[in-house]
């Protein structure tokens, strides 16, 4: 093999990228995996942002905002299908719709403080 300068590279450098290459490799569906686990923490973060506020309704806005503090910059559409998912788990109930307003069940918040566990969210005690 030739470096991009034209000369012959010594077989063993060869061979070491050869290898570090391959362990590189990501498995197929790598992405959407990820893209799971995200999600997962998502609605975590959510769970407990509004357990920072016990009783308390919170429009969706804040929760934006609150996501985005924590790193999580999620897009309305996104947080709307992530309530509506969360309503569906029984976590949180919601009220109204501009702005919508959720509040944890008792569920949620104990899915927020890592008391129970949910399919479909993150392990508050930081499993998946």
């Amino acid at each position: 093999m030739t470096d991009p300068d034209g000369k012959l590279e010594k077989p063993e450098i060869v061979a070491a990228q050869a290898a570090e290459e391959k362990q590189l490799d990501l498995k197929p569906g790598w992405r959407e995996a990820f893209l799971v686990i995200v999600e997962k923490h998502r609605r975590l973060l959510v769970l407990q942002l509004l357990a920072s506020v016990p009783g308390s309704w919170l429009d969706t806005g804040l929760l934006q905002s609150g996501l985005l503090e924590s790193g999580q910059d999620v897009e309305s559409g996104r947080l709307a299908s992530m309530a509506d998912w969360l309503v569906e788990a029984g976590l949180v109930q919601s009220k109204g719709e501009s702005p919508r307003m959720l509040r944890l069940t008792e569920r949620g918040l104990d899915v927020a403080e890592g008391r129970s566990r949910a399919s479909g969210v993150a392990w508050a005690d930081g499993g998946f």
